[in-house]
């Protein structure tokens, strides 16, 4: 038994609406057409993702000085949740044609136009698996948002192949963790 663990033991599931039809759409004949078959536009972009940053949480709790000048430390009142900076960030590498980032792009446009009455994504999961690939538990982020889209650098000065990346930071509300121990849960 390994007690280590792979750091690419993840996958990341956008939520079923994230990418709208319309967007699903437009960009369908350049996903087909792909030497990888993907059935599904969502399929595509998940290939790319590269890594996710998630967040940690920092405490100054309360101190006091005692008798003879001794600094006692207490815990603080404010619950874990809350100290967690509310965002992860989402690093994509920069398919041929700069396609995922454009499609990323228009995405993000559609959803964050006022006239769309969407204010938030539900159903964001982070899937954590074990050495062996078993799913062992996943994150499900609740109110999520878009905030923030890195931008990329076209060159004619680049003419080489390299690998680009780009990222996507988003933010939410609250996140709750589910571990598949019991095999009795239904996976989603």
């Amino acid at each position: 038994m390994f007690l280590n663990s792979k750091n690419n033991s993840f996958f990341l599931l956008f939520p079923v609406d994230f990418y709208s039809p319309e967007i699903e759409e437009r960009y369908k004949a350049y996903h087909n057409q792909m030497l990888l078959p993907y059935d599904k536009l969502e399929d595509f972009m998940n290939s790319t993702i590269q890594s996710i940053d998630f967040p940690g949480w920092s405490m100054d709790g309360p101190t006091q000085v005692r008798k003879h000048g001794a600094k006692q430390e207490f815990k603080g009142s404010i619950p874990v949740k809350d100290l967690m900076k509310r965002k992860f960030t989402v690093t994509f590498k920069l398919a041929d044609a700069f396609m995922n980032f454009f499609i990323f792009l228009d995405n993000a446009i559609h959803f964050l136009d006022l006239a769309n009455p969407q204010q938030y994504f539900e159903g964001f999961k982070l899937c954590l698996l074990s050495n062996e690939g078993y799913l062992v538990s996943y994150i499900d982020f609740k109110k999520v948002l878009m905030n923030a889209q890195d931008d990329i650098k076209l060159s004619y000065s680049a003419i080489g192949n390299e690998y680009n990346t780009w990222t996507v930071d988003f933010t939410f509300m609250d996140w709750d963790i589910t571990t598949m121990f019991d095999q009795k849960k239904p996976l989603f």
